[in-house]
């Protein structure tokens, strides 16, 4: 049986595991080298602890360099109508539902379907 402190710390986990974006959770699970999200729970512990914050380093990939690109690109308005329409403060969120709202399908959604 779980402790009060162990369920607590499960709960907290398990709802910060809910917060990240698929992308996000890819991030902890090449950078835990698991697909096991208490592995991933227990890094950011660590990494919290070390002062590190949050996020796991990120490699420079295409899809990111692009996703900043068209994010430079917006105006304020623009960045801020995104913002409205996702209900969320994170550019990467927009750039995903942009490259979904242009037909893009894979992982990084840089490939196009047919057809389009």
């Amino acid at each position: 049986m779980y402790s009060e402190i162990r369920l607590d710390d499960i709960d907290r986990g398990t709802k910060w595991w809910e917060l990240l974006s698929e992308a996000e959770r890819w991030e902890w699970f090449a950078k835990v080298g698991t697909t096991r999200p208490a592995d991933a729970w227990d890094a950011f512990k660590r990494s919290r602890r070390r002062g590190d914050f949050r996020e796991p380093e990120l490699q420079l990939t295409e899809d990111l360099r692009r996703g900043m690109e068209w994010w430079k690109s917006l105006s304020e308005e623009e960045r801020a109508e995104w913002f409205a329409r996702l209900g969320t403060h994170r550019p990467k969120d927009a750039w995903n539902a942009f490259k979904r709202s242009h037909g893009y399908v894979d992982r990084d959604n840089n490939q196009r379907r047919q057809g389009n």
